[in-house]
């Protein structure tokens, strides 16, 4: 599963300011997820997602963090089995 990390805060940072906080996105995920992330896990989360400890994830941030880099198509290709020649 490949995460749009982009599209996914965008969809949290809902007045547009480049930034959400550990209760922003503790709250997203509850909403759209499902899932409630604990009190007690939030320092751990702000940790990873807040690199710089301002208490601000920031779109850039966010994203380096949650998105997987994509491979190059070369690399893509070079894994494909070949078909045997007949």
């Amino acid at each position: 599963m490949q995460l749009d990390g982009e599209r996914l805060f965008a969809d949290m940072d809902r007045y547009n300011m480049g930034f959400i906080n550990v209760n922003n996105f503790a709250n997203w995920v509850c909403e759209n997820c499902g899932y409630h992330i604990a009190d007690e896990d939030l320092p751990i989360l702000e940790k990873a997602l807040d690199g710089v400890n301002d208490y601000r994830i920031t779109r850039e941030g966010f994203i380096d963090t949650v998105s997987v880099p994509q491979e190059p198509e070369e690399d893509n290709v070079a894994l494909q089995p070949s078909a045997a020649p007949q």
